[in-house]
């Protein structure tokens, strides 16, 4: 028993020290699409798209968008100076827990409120009612939301 947890101890260290080896990689970042959504982080953090990366610097876009007027510029970073850069990646969240969670929030609260006297309704049927209404508009909510997730890909 002792052994085999010793054998898990040393392949989580081993497989953490790997990950970390290839987060590390300044090719992965060299190998990025150009027009790539990033987040440049040196002393500051900056958004920008992804233009090309050399042995010394990386240059991106960065667009600054104004109500009436929108600017860009072409920024160069200095290898040395960046600490991490990660790529911006917009996922869709499942709708299909939106509308879980929606139907089970529409159910519950509206078999608590609605009296059968005042609707005609009996508690089941409520709360059948309840859970369509909070299935569709928890979809709906979730599908229209989309959210970022970063993925390192080089840090230092």
């Amino acid at each position: 028993m002792r052994k085999a947890f010793i054998l898990v101890v040393l392949a989580v260290a081993f497989f953490a020290s790997a990950a970390h080896a290839q987060v590390g990689d300044w090719h992965q970042v060299q190998k990025l699409p150009a027009g790539a959504p990033i987040t440049v982080q040196t002393r500051n953090r900056l958004d920008c798209r992804f233009e090309h990366a050399t042995d010394e610097k990386l240059f991106c876009e960065f667009v600054l968008r104004g109500r009436f007027l929108s600017t860009s510029r072409q920024m160069a970073f200095d290898r040395r100076r960046v600490q991490q850069v990660s790529l911006d990646i917009m996922r869709e969240r499942n709708g299909a827990i939106g509308a879980a969670v929606g139907a089970g929030v529409g159910a519950a609260s509206l078999a608590a409120v609605d009296k059968p006297q005042d609707s005609g309704y009996s508690r089941g049927g409520s709360a059948l009612l309840g859970g369509a209404f909070g299935g569709l508009v928890g979809y709906v909510i979730a599908k229209g939301t989309p959210r970022m997730e970063h993925k390192v890909v080089y840090q230092r």
